[in-house]
């Protein structure tokens, strides 16, 4: 099979894997970014402190499902994210935060609302945003406990 060097980095060759040309092995090499007509996405704005917090604070305090989740942010930030977006963001935030892998926290299922909550912002941290509930506000930051 002879390399092509004039093939398309978006076609799909044998066993549904991509094919790469030349050009773009050479600009991967060279730092040079590649047209913008490749991407299958645009760039889409970094999360900031606020927005990850709401996800953390709407997934485990709120217990809301992936779904409300998305739809709250879309209605508190005016931004439409996927879901994958905002799960990896979310497990990204409880890392900076030093909170347990979700793995570790031990199945869902057998975990009471109090110990989930031990999970939580506010019982993790001491920020508070208006968007809260109200009397999540007033609530200092509890003490982190190993459940």
């Amino acid at each position: 099979m002879r390399f092509n060097h004039h093939a398309d980095a978006s076609k799909k060759g044998r066993g549904g894997k991509r094919r790469v040309d030349a050009m773009s092995i050479i600009n991967l090499l060279n730092g040079t970014p590649t047209p913008a007509g490749n991407r299958r996405y645009p760039p889409r704005d970094k999360y900031d402190q606020e927005e990850g917090i709401f996800i953390w604070y709407n997934r485990i305090d709120l217990g809301l499902s992936w779904n409300r989740v998305q739809e709250n942010f879309k209605r508190q930030f005016h931004k439409q994210r996927g879901k994958a977006g905002l799960q990896c963001k979310y497990y990204r935030v409880l890392t900076e935060n030093h909170v347990q892998k979700v793995r570790d926290q031990g199945p869902r299922a057998l975990r009471r609302p109090y110990d989930v909550a031990a999970w939580g912002v506010i019982a993790q941290t001491s920020i508070r945003y208006p968007w809260m509930l109200p009397y999540h506000q007033l609530m200092p930051k509890m003490m982190k406990c190993k459940l």
